[in-house]
C-alpha cells in the first residue's frame, strides 16, 4: 500500500486503522496474509519512530548541557547524551558508532581525572585509547562508513591530549563533520542535528575568542 509523504506517526495510524478494518472484514484464512503484512509494516514504522525519538532525546541532553554553568553537571549531562546515542546506535545496528561512543566516554573520564591521575593524561594512555578504538572498529567493520566514527574519535583524542585550545578546536573541525556524515548515513536524525549544533558552536567560539588568542591558551 503506497502513501504520500506524511509524518511517520500519522502514516502508522493510517496503517493500523486499515489493518483493523481489514481484520473485521476477513472471511477466509487467505485474506489474513495481507492484513498481517500491514501489521508488520505498522510495527516497523513505530519501531523506527521510537529509535528516532531516542536520538532526539540525546540531542536535547546536549543542548541542555550548553546552558549549564557547572563543569561537573555539564559533563554528566553530555555523558548521559552519549549513552543515549550509544543505545540508539545499537538499536539501529550501527555498532561501530556505538562502541566508538564507549571509547569517547572513557577518554573524557581520563581527561577529567588527568590532574589527579597523572598517567591518565600521558601519551601512553592516548596510545591505549587509539589501539582500543582500532580494535573495536575492526571488530564491528561494516564497510567504509565505519572509518567515520573511528576518524572522529581518533582525531579529537589527539587534539584533546595537546591541551591547547587552538589545536582542540582544529581537531573538532575535522572530527565533527565525520560524525555528522556517519549520523546521516545511518539515519540518526537527532544525532545529525546535535552534531550540526556542535559544529556551529565550534565556529562561533573561534570567532568569539579569535583564532590567534586560542593558540595562546591551555584548555582547562
Amino acid at each position: 500500500m503506497a502513501f504520500p509523504q506524511i509524518p511517520v506517526l500519522i502514516k502508522g495510524q493510517i496503517i493500523l486503522l486499515a489493518f483493523f478494518v481489514r481484520m473485521i472484514n476477513i472471511k477466509s484464512v487467505g485474506q489474513m496474509i495481507p492484513a498481517r503484512c500491514m501489521f508488520q509494516e505498522f510495527y516497523t514504522i513505530m519501531n523506527e519512530s521510537i529509535i528516532q525519538a531516542i536520538g532526539f532525546f540525546g540531542m536535547a541532553l546536549f543542548i541542555l548541557s550548553y546552558q549549564i554553568r557547572s563543569n561537573r553537571a555539564l559533563f554528566l549531562c553530555q555523558l548521559s547524551g552519549c549513552i543515549v546515542f550509544m543505545i540508539q546506535f545499537f538499536l539501529m545496528g550501527a555498532y561501530t558508532g556505538a562502541l566508538s561512543l564507549i571509547i569517547n566516554v572513557a577518554r573524557n573520564v581520563l581527561l577529567l581525572k588527568s590532574d589527579k591521575w597523572k598517567w591518565a593524561g600521558s601519551r601512553a594512555a592516548l596510545i591505549v585509547i587509539l589501539l582500543l578504538l582500532t580494535g573495536m572498529t575492526a571488530f564491528t567493520w561494516a564497510g567504509p562508513r565505519s572509518l567515520l566514527p573511528f576518524a572522529s574519535v581518533a582525531i579529537t583524542s589527539i587534539g584533546y591530549w595537546t591541551k591547547n585550545a587552538q589545536k582542540i578546536r582544529l581537531s573538532q573541525l575535522f572530527g565533527s563533520p565525520c560524525t555528522l556524515l556517519y549520523d546521516i548515513i545511518v539515519r540518526s536524525w537527532g544525532g545529525a542535528m546535535s552534531e550540526s549544533i556542535t559544529i556551529l558552536s565550534i565556529i562561533v567560539s573561534i570567532f568569539r575568542f579569535g583564532w590567534k588568542n586560542l593558540g595562546e591558551e591551555k584548555a582547562e
